[in-house]
């Protein structure tokens, strides 16, 4: 495992940030499980102001996130979101 790999396991954010993306695709009609898959990330985390969501699965919902909005301004949506 090389060590940004292992800095993915190791690193985490507040589950907060991951809650307030599912929130924000939901008006799209993009379901939460959808944003969810394949992170490993139980609904439950998100709903708890202490939730910690590792880097890996932040950056998968991420990923997931860009691939069903499809929505080149997603980032700098989620961005002004968080001010």
């Amino acid at each position: 495992m090389s060590a940004a790999q292992s800095d993915l396991d190791r690193l985490s954010a507040s589950a907060t940030y991951g809650a307030l993306l599912v929130e924000m695709l939901q008006p799209m009609g993009i379901s939460s499980s959808a944003v969810l898959k394949g992170t490993d990330i139980e609904p439950g985390t998100l709903e708890s102001v202490e939730g910690r969501i590792s880097a890996r699965q932040y950056a998968q919902l991420i990923e997931n996130a860009k691939q069903l909005a499809a929505d080149p301004a997603l980032g700098f949506k989620f961005g002004m979101q968080l001010k």
